[in-house]
């Protein structure tokens, strides 16, 4: 009777940290540890506890097979580049290769992606710079024809979402024509929209960090002496961040609607953004823009540009 044993393998450095068996029909377990032994050769169990037994990304089936991981990620890339090459020219095809990327890093997380997949997304960005590059007539039309904020908000989430998108200087240019449509809409009496809420988000959160390192610099340069108040802070702001700079990057801004308040200025939104800075690199007090996951802040329109005002 034929027994599938799967052995899981840990290897640190070229050693062999150590290994389990279970004996099951059908197990589930991380591709790179994968060792079917139906195809094993128990006398190279020795030779696997000496170390010299390579695992390779996408499993290998035994130490005779040790090339197959490397026939698997061929074969990969290749059914991936098939994908690519088969979307359509034009904002559809932005639109789907936009789709197509999202599941090809769920699919393929960065950590555990070979240097084949790594070279395959490079391809993938510059090649979306060009159609993006073919695309731009449309994407200007869709721009400065739209009739709301929701409408042009909506031209970049459809066809430019990515982080990759957003660092593009085509994109910059886009949002720029975005930027000005937005302002010929009623002078941006209503409402911002998501470039408009990203760039506020950012200069609040920019003003407010600058302030907070600009005193921290004070607190090394010992101006907190015979100052209570700035000693006081300096040992808060020490002890949030061990004396180092405080820093936050804030990006992919969305806004989730806004809404008036009688006898308040501006309109209050709620919107959601990614965040990033150092895990002990928190600025103290941005409770406000960084803890949960859909944010409020109210916007201003200051003629000639939305800014964003923390509530009260």
């Amino acid at each position: 009777m034929s027994v599938r044993v799967l052995v899981l393998l840990v290897i640190a450095g070229s050693h062999l940290a150590g290994f389990a068996t279970a004996v099951a029909p059908s197990v589930l377990v991380r591709p790179e540890c994968l060792v079917d032994a139906s195809t094993f050769d128990s006398r190279t169990i020795p030779e696997v506890v000496a170390g010299n037994f390579v695992v390779r990304w996408h499993g290998v089936r035994s130490a005779a097979m040790a090339d197959d991981g490397r026939t698997d990620v061929v074969g990969a890339v290749a059914a991936e580049q098939a994908r690519i090459d088969s979307l359509p020219p034009g904002l559809p095809g932005l639109e789907r290769g936009a789709e197509w990327y999202r599941d090809f890093v769920r699919r393929y997380p960065p950590a555990q992606r070979p240097p084949e997949m790594m070279e395959l997304e490079k391809a993938f960005i510059a090649r979306r710079e060009r159609a993006i590059e073919k695309a731009r007539p449309e994407l200007v039309a869709l721009l400065k024809s739209a009739t709301s904020n929701h409408e042009l908000n909506m031209v970049f989430r459809t066809y430019l979402p990515l982080k990759s998108d957003e660092k593009s200087p085509l994109v910059q240019n886009l949002v720029e024509i975005g930027r000005v449509r937005s302002q010929e809409l009623g002078r941006a009496t209503n409402e911002p929209n998501d470039v408009q809420m990203e760039a506020a988000v950012k200069a609040l959160v920019g003003d407010y960090v600058r302030e907070l390192n600009d005193t921290l610099a004070e607190c090394h340069r010992g101006g907190y002496r015979d100052n209570p108040v700035l000693a006081a802070r300096c040992l808060y702001l020490l002890g949030a961040n061990n004396g180092r700079p405080f820093s936050v990057e804030i990006s992919n801004v969305r806004g989730h609607g806004c809404s008036r308040q009688e006898n308040e200025r501006g309109v209050l939104c709620r919107y959601t953004a990614s965040v990033h800075m150092p895990s002990d690199n928190a600025p103290p007090g941005l409770d406000w823009v960084l803890s949960g996951n859909e944010k409020i802040l109210r916007f201003v329109w200051n003629g000639g540009r939305w800014v964003a005002v923390v509530p009260n």
